[in-house]
């Protein structure tokens, strides 16, 4: 994959309020991929991410849950497919 193919993209990324995953989805978020904000619980700073990827032009959507608790994983992947329509990336 090419940057080039990014924009349009649908990135669900876990642990994405702080570190490495803020990061990541911030950088995603800014070259024009849709993206799913996952928080356990940093539901403040994963606002702020998402506001960022909003501020840049971006899409997010934030998803709370333990992703250790069985089903998690799931139910995160399928609110992200229910709202942008699927996941082409995880992370």
């Amino acid at each position: 994959m090419h940057i080039d193919d990014l924009p349009g993209k649908i990135c669900l990324i876990t642990g994405a309020s702080r570190g490495i995953g803020a990061a990541l989805a911030r950088g995603l978020g800014g070259v024009g991929m849709r993206i799913g904000v996952h928080y356990r619980s940093g539901a403040a700073e994963a606002a702020t991410v998402a506001a960022d990827i909003t501020a840049a032009g971006g899409q997010a959507l934030l998803l709370h849950g333990d992703v250790a608790v069985p089903g998690t994983p799931e139910r995160l992947i399928a609110e992200t497919v229910a709202h942008f329509g699927r996941v082409d990336v995880l992370i």
